[in-house]
C-alpha cells in the first residue's frame, strides 16, 4: 500500500512538473526596450511635447508576436535629453510625463521631474512612476493598435526651449508562441 501511494504522489509529482514546464516552454518570455523621443520647442517657459509610441514599430517582437501577447509588464521607466540647444544653466523647474490612448483620450501622470539641468540630463536616469499609469500603458501596448501618446509637459527657467527628451521603457513579453 505504501508503495502504491509513493508511487501515485511521484506520478501526480512527475505530471505536475511537466505540466508547469510545458506552459513555461510553450510561452516566449522576453524582456526588451522601446523607446520613443519628444521634440520640446518654443519661446515660452511654459512648454508641451508630444510623441505617438508605436510599439509594433519600436520593436520586432511586439510586431512578431502583436496578436499572441498574454501579458506586458513595463519593469523601469527611464529618461534622457538626446539633444539640447540652450544654455549651461537652463533647467526645467517641473516637468510631468504623462501616457494617454493612441486617439489622447485618458490622460494618467505617470512621472514627474524637478530641477533638471537639461546641458547635464543627456545621461539616462530612472524615473519613479505611478503604477497605475505603467499599468495602463502597459495595456495599451499588449492591445490593438498597440498605441500610446506619451507627454512631457513643464516650465523652465530661461527660453527659448529647444530640446529632445527621449523616454525608454524596460518591457517583460509574455506571449504564446506561433
Amino acid at each position: 500500500m505504501k508503495k502504491s501511494t509513493y508511487l501515485m504522489l511521484l506520478m501526480l509529482g512527475i505530471f505536475a512538473f511537466t505540466n508547469s514546464c510545458k506552459k513555461s516552454i510553450l510561452d516566449v518570455n522576453e524582456e526588451f526596450y522601446i523607446s520613443t523621443s519628444m521634440v520640446v520647442v518654443g519661446s515660452n517657459a511654459a512648454f508641451t511635447g508630444e510623441e505617438l509610441l508605436d510599439a509594433v514599430a519600436e520593436s520586432d517582437l511586439i510586431d512578431k508576436y502583436a496578436s499572441h501577447i498574454k501579458s506586458i509588464e513595463i519593469l523601469e521607466v527611464k529618461y534622457y535629453v538626446s539633444y539640447f540647444n540652450g544654455t549651461l544653466t537652463q533647467k526645467i523647474n517641473n516637468g510631468v510625463f504623462s501616457i494617454a490612448d493612441a486617439n489622447g483620450n485618458g490622460v494618467y501622470q505617470m512621472a514627474s521631474v524637478s530641477d533638471i539641468n537639461l546641458s547635464q540630463a543627456t545621461i539616462e536616469s530612472a524615473l519613479s512612476f505611478n503604477q497605475t499609469a505603467v499599468d495602463k500603458l502597459s495595456d495599451l501596448i499588449k492591445n490593438d493598435p498597440h498605441k500610446a501618446m506619451v507627454y512631457l509637459s513643464g516650465d523652465v527657467n530661461e527660453t527659448p526651449v529647444d530640446f529632445i527628451v527621449t523616454l525608454k521603457f524596460k518591457i517583460k513579453m509574455v506571449a504564446e508562441v506561433i
